[in-house]
């Protein structure tokens, strides 16, 4: 972005942060000069605060505390144990309130809180208990907070009791081990399996006495091709049979390990004979004969531990058989250890999740191929025993059926071993509930706490305050006093002016300092005049503008000028309200040549400026008045020749004051005050709004124009509070040109005519260029 660009966008960022810290203090001021409500507010809620806790009822509050640990695959109590995600444990924090454990607990209950109606419908307790109940879980930690609030403070303690407990039961009821409904599942195939061999057997009893049991091993028969085929057939039945039994067995502890992340290495190991050794060396990561040497090296170091038990009964320590068993330890226990390091340095991170996850789709693509096999031989077994049939048919029987039987056997026996293999292998639950503290009756109330409700009062209190400020600000939207003018402007210099009586007369006629000069009204012009010039700075040149139309800004600009004037400083007065200017219609020289004529030329600024500056006929008081009414005034006062003229006027003028139009309806003002060394704010308390006031000076803020005073204008003397507020407020005004139907009093006629007066040559021409200068130097003669 460009350098040029972003400055603008700066100045606008600083200025929107201004207003809002000024809009900040200013609205602290309110509640400052409204402390009694403030503080009425906060008594009130106190009050409220403090009759609710002597009469609400206490609720006391009992709490219990459960470790929930994840035990891993050989974990014992006080073994090692794994963090649970925080899901899990989320899922386990809500058992606590589930219908199951709740119910379990209304069973237990001896004592009912008084929140359980038990006059209620009983399938309703359930959610009347849940809402006493709350648990939470301590960051970072396994342990599960479970609570109950009550009126009833020994019925709190044994709600919590019987959550528990109930708890417990749901737990260890829901941990026991999934190889049960396996065992299940296999004994229905056993006793399956038993009673077709039951029918088996006697089917071959049958058909051996309808042969007559002849001959039937040695029959020339069974040496027949189709015959040995069909006994090829259901050998490899068998055989596949048997593969498939084993694989769906080692799958079924396998997956189970995995489950339990245990350790699967010797159920890989017994896999061999049936996946090949290559298999097992790839997911070992050793040779399987490694693994059985590591195996039966650990039996001879049991059985000679037992041996050396044995002899160190009868001989002593130094006997040689004792001394040579121990020998022989030593250096099974050296090599065992040796071997258990080479092999777990290569079973390192081998047997995880993922290789387990490996291991069961492989067993699972060799089941499922174990199947295929086994239905294609079966049904091949069919055919060939349908053809074995033709030949004998009573001879076939007999054989199908005695093989048919010894597959059943080998099938039936097959089954008992997987079934004593996962009994064998099967584990205890891998998730464990302690209770780490035990519920206690309360000694005091949960609720109602007093610091709770003092802090609560007092943010409730304070913020009605705000609030109620807030809306009293909104509605009551004028100045009370000069301090609040002083205060929400900002500013350390303000001049009241009285209201002036009208004045027939043009020119110096209608001032009032001019005609009464020793009047009350008049001592507050000559007051600002000496504020001004006793300030730090110079303010050598002023702009005076208002924040709406009919403030009284011409009525202040005039007589401050008159004021400079009689003090002896050679003064030159603008009217730079180019849109409605009052100024030029008070001395009478509205249709005389002036300030827009300047600005639009492009002449010599110095003769054309003293062939145009009109005499009031007042020593030392001077003026210019606005010219031709120009269709662009702000796009004129920001051209360098207004620049150039301001310069001109202070080497020729002691003082120069400029009129400007309102603030609120154009940029004129914000424009003049920019090169000169403040402005004048005039202000009507009885007619402006405070917000538009307020407004106004934001804005000549933000446009860097320094507010040098505040005049409040047309105050009322006979009204008795503040400055005697309480006109109401009905004027509007119109941007554009003009800021009303007509302006300064004129008459409709006054103000059509004005608008005629538009110099055509001039309006044409071009505009200089806009001052690139945000002051203008000072150029004083000496």
């Amino acid at each position: 972005m460009d350098v040029n660009a972003q400055a603008p966008m700066n100045d606008m960022g600083a200025a929107s942060a201004a207003q809002t810290l000024r809009a900040v203090m200013r609205f602290l001021w309110v509640l400052r000069r409204r402390s009694g409500l403030v503080v009425t507010c906060l008594l009130v809620a106190a009050l409220l605060g403090g009759l609710y806790y002597t009469t609400a009822t206490r609720v006391y509050e009992a709490s219990a505390s459960l470790l929930i640990e994840f035990l891993g695959g050989e974990a014992t109590l006080g073994g090692p144990m794994e963090s649970l995600s925080n899901d899990t444990l989320q899922t386990y924090e809500r058992l606590f309130t589930s219908d199951v454990v709740i119910n379990g607990a209304i069973a237990k209950l001896d004592r009912y809180p008084p929140e359980l109606n038990r006059s209620m419908p009983r399938e309703r307790w359930t959610n009347m208990l849940r809402d006493t109940l709350s648990t939470s879980r301590e960051r970072g930690t396994n342990i599960i907070q479970v609570s109950c609030r009550s009126a009833d403070r020994e019925a709190c303690v044994e709600v919590v009791n019987a959550i528990v407990a109930a708890y417990l039961a749901f737990m260890e009821n829901n941990q026991k081990s999934a190889v049960v409904e396996v065992v299940k599942g296999l004994d229905a195939e056993r006793v399956d399996l038993e009673n077709q061999l039951n029918q088996r057997s006697t089917e071959l009893l049958d058909a051996k006495r309808q042969c007559g049991d002849i001959g039937i091993a040695t029959t020339d028969v069974s040496k027949h091709p189709i015959v040995q085929r069909a006994i090829q057939l259901s050998q490899s039945l068998i055989d596949v049979q048997q593969r498939r039994i084993k694989l769906d067995a080692a799958l079924t502890v396998i997956r189970d390990a995995v489950n339990k992340d245990g350790n699967f290495a010797q159920h890989v190991l017994d896999l061999e004979p049936v996946m090949g050794t290559q298999f097992v060396e790839q997911i070992l990561g050793v040779k399987p004969d490694e693994l059985r040497y590591l195996y039966a090296l650990k039996d001879r170091y049991v059985e000679k531990q037992t041996q050396l038990a044995n002899l160190s009964l009868h001989f002593g320590e130094n006997h040689p058989d004792i001394l040579e068993a121990q020998q022989s330890i030593r250096v099974m226990s050296e090599s065992i250890a040796e071997i258990e390091s080479r092999v777990d340095g290569r079973t390192q991170g081998r047997l995880d999740r993922s290789i387990g996850q490996e291991v069961i789709a492989r067993i699972e693509e060799s089941l499922a191929a174990s199947w295929q096999q086994e239905n294609a031989l079966q049904q091949q077994y069919m055919l060939s025993e349908q053809e074995a049939i033709g030949l004998n048919d009573r001879l076939a029987v007999v054989l199908n059926v005695e093989r048919d039987l010894q597959r059943l056997h080998k099938q039936h026996e097959s089954l008992l071993e997987r079934l004593a293999k996962i009994d064998l292998n099967q584990t205890q639950t891998r998730i464990r509930v302690a209770p780490v503290r035990e519920p206690q009756i309360p000694l005091g109330p949960s609720s109602p706490k007093l610091k709770q409700i003092g802090l609560l009062a007092f943010v409730l209190g304070f913020g009605g305050a705000v609030g109620i400020v807030y809306l009293l600000d909104l509605l009551d939207d004028r100045f009370r006093s000069p301090e609040e003018i002083k205060e929400q402007l900002g500013v350390q210099t303000l001049v009241a002016v009285r209201k002036l009586e009208p004045r027939d007369g043009v020119g110096l006629e209608a001032l009032q300092l001019h005609v009464a000069p020793d009047a009350v009204e008049s001592e507050a012009f000559r007051t600002l005049r000496t504020t001004l010039s006793l300030g730090r700075d110079e303010r050598d040149r002023l702009a005076i503008t208002s924040s709406e139309p009919g403030d009284g800004k011409t009525t202040i600009s005039s007589n401050l000028a008159v004021s400079y004037a009689k003090a002896g400083k050679r003064t030159l007065i603008i009217d730079a309200d180019m849109r409605k200017p009052g100024l030029s219609k008070l001395f009478g020289v509205r249709r005389l040549a002036g300030l827009s004529d300047l600005l639009r030329s492009d002449e010599d600024l110095a003769t054309m400026v003293e062939q145009r500056i009109q005499s009031t006929g007042l020593s030392n008081l001077d003026m210019l008045p606005c010219g031709p009414k120009p269709a662009d005034p702000a796009e004129l006062l920001s051209s360098s020749r207004f620049s150039d003229l301001i310069a001109w006027a202070e080497t020729h003028y002691d003082q120069v004051l400029v009129d400007c139009p309102p603030v609120l309806a154009a940029s004129d003002a914000a424009i003049v005050g920019r090169h000169t060394d403040g402005i004048v704010l005039v202000v009507q308390p009885e007619k402006n709004h405070r917000r538009l006031v307020v407004r106004a000076a934001e804005e000549l803020f933000s446009m860097g124009v320094e507010l040098a005073a505040v005049v409040a204008n047309r105050i009322d003397t006979a009204k008795d509070s503040g400055y005697g507020y309480g006109a109401g407020y009905g004027y509007g005004y119109g941007y554009g040109i003009g800021y009303g139907e007509h302006g300064y009093g004129e008459t409709h006629a006054e103000d059509e005519a004005d608008d005629d007066y538009e110099d055509e040559a001039v309006a044409s021409a071009p505009v200089p260029a806009a001052s690139t200068k945000a002051n203008t130097p000072r150029r004083r003669a000496a």
